[in-house]
Order: C-alpha cells, then sequence, then structure tokens
C-alpha cells in the first residue's frame, strides 16, 4: 500500500515539472532577444551591412568599359576574339547559333521522366535553322503505366549558356534569379541528357538556382542586386560574353590616356 502511494506521489511530481516546462515554453519564458543576423556576422547593423554591399558593388563595377571601347583601337583582334567560343558562352536563345538536333529531342530521365525541347513556334520558321528561337520550352513528363501522360511541365528558357564547343544548356529568368534547365545538348558526342551536376535519382528539376559565382565563369559582368545573394538586376549584365577585360582587367585608364594622347596630337 505505501509503495503504491509513493509511486503515485512520484508519478504527481513529474506530471507537476512537465506542466510547467510545457507552460515554459508556450509563453516563451527563457527565450533569448531578437539578434539581427547581419548585425552579429558583422558587428554592425543591417543598415550598415547594405550599405557596405553597396560600396563594394560600386567597386567592383568601376574603371569597366566594355568591349566595345577597345574595338576602336584594336578593331583586327575584336573581330577575331569575336568567333571564339570564350565571346559566344552566354547569348539569348534567339542569337545563339543553332547547334543542337532539334529533330528529336526526347530522352528520358530517371524514375521513369521524359524530357523534350520545343522552340517557339512563332520564330522557328523566321530562323529557318540559322538561329535558335526567342524562347525553347523544356518539357518534364511522366507517363503512367499504359503510356498515358500523367502531367507535362513546360517551361520557358530565354538564355542559351555555353559556346556549344562541349555542350549547352539554358536558363530562365525569374524576378532577377536565374533557374538552369535539367536538359543539355551534349555537342561531342551530339546527344540530349541531364544537365552536368545533376543527380540522376534525385535534382532539382527546374529549380536548380544559378549563382554569381556561376556567371563568373560562364557569362560576361553579370549584375547583382547589392545585399541580395544571387539576385540580379535588369538588365542582368554589363556584357554578356566573356569579354576584353575579364582577363585584361578594367581599361578606363588605358582607354582614357590613349583617347587623351590622340587629342593631343590632334592639336
Amino acid at each position: 500500500m505505501q509503495k503504491r502511494q509513493f509511486l503515485s506521489i512520484r508519478a504527481s511530481r513529474q506530471l507537476l515539472r512537465l506542466t510547467l516546462l510545457l507552460f515554459a515554453l508556450i509563453s516563451g519564458c527563457g527565450r533569448p532577444a531578437a539578434v539581427d543576423p547581419a548585425a552579429s556576422a558583422t558587428g554592425g547593423s543591417s543598415a550598415e551591412t547594405v550599405a557596405s554591399d553597396s560600396a563594394a558593388e560600386s567597386s567592383m563595377h568601376a574603371g569597366w568599359v566594355g568591349s566595345q571601347a577597345c574595338r576602336d583601337c584594336h578593331s583586327a583582334i575584336y573581330e577575331r576574339y569575336t568567333g571564339h567560343p570564350m565571346w559566344q558562352t552566354l547569348a539569348g536563345t534567339a542569337q545563339a547559333t543553332a547547334i543542337e538536333d532539334f529533330a528529336d529531342t526526347k530522352f528520358s530521365g530517371p524514375g521513369g521522366l521524359e524530357y523534350r525541347v520545343e522552340r517557339d513556334a512563332e520564330t522557328q520558321a523566321a530562323t529557318a535553322g540559322a538561329a535558335a528561337a526567342s524562347v525553347h520550352w523544356h518539357h518534364e513528363l511522366r507517363r503512367a503505366s499504359d503510356g498515358s501522360v500523367l502531367y507535362d511541365q513546360r517551361v520557358p528558357f530565354e538564355l542559351a549558356v555555353g559556346s556549344g564547343a562541349h555542350g549547352r544548356s539554358w536558363l530562365r529568368n525569374v524576378a532577377g534569379r536565374l533557374y538552369q534547365s535539367p536538359v543539355t545538348w551534349y555537342s561531342e558526342d551530339a546527344h540530349w541528357g541531364l544537365s552536368p551536376g545533376y543527380n540522376p535519382e534525385f535534382h532539382d528539376r527546374f529549380e536548380r538556382r544559378v549563382t554569381h559565382a556561376c556567371l563568373s565563369c560562364h557569362a560576361g559582368r553579370s549584375l547583382p542586386v547589392a545585399g541580395e545573394p544571387d539576385r540580379f538586376q535588369e538588365p542582368l549584365f554589363a556584357e554578356q560574353s566573356i569579354g576584353c577585360e575579364r582577363c585584361h582587367g578594367p581599361g578606363e585608364q588605358h582607354v582614357q590616356r590613349h583617347r587623351n594622347r590622340t587629342v593631343a596630337d590632334a592639336v
């Protein structure tokens, strides 16, 4: 009898402790004060962080003049370079020379998924194969066991990335954020397949984010929004292609010096 009373008292105490703990969690007891992540990381306020990012962004683009400024004095080099694959790393689909086989774009993906590419019908006839259409529509399909289509997701892509020397994929712009297609054309063995880095068993489908780090190799000069990682301004690029200054550095002082010399010689 005494043992039962002892167990009953012990159980009551445990129940009381649990009740008090639950009340503390609900009421927010002991919850730390909200901390600004930007301030804790940098020792300053979020406003100071944004201002710092803006200053860094201005510094990043200071002194750049674009490859067209180089053309005035180096026209022969400029014309040769425009035929180089680095100059053709990124373009709108309307400007990218068609290298793909659009006669049969279908291929099978993991888990019974199917992919295919459709060019914009309105511009396809006008280009007559000389250039890609203004928009590519990439499809992802899943079929039932009887072969009927369960769903067909159709997504537009307006930027072609890759010169085509090894392959080409596509990007889409959604409010300043770029996403890659899971579809890539592989030039070396002329076939369609999943884009590089896509895990066949589980991948991001049409939601793979393209970062500033990606574009630093595969494009010219992108224009990121200060304080917002991997979001870009409109227009997205100061220069789409990888231009002269990517190797030679900002050319403002060089251009200005030679322009001043030309003016002085004329006088």
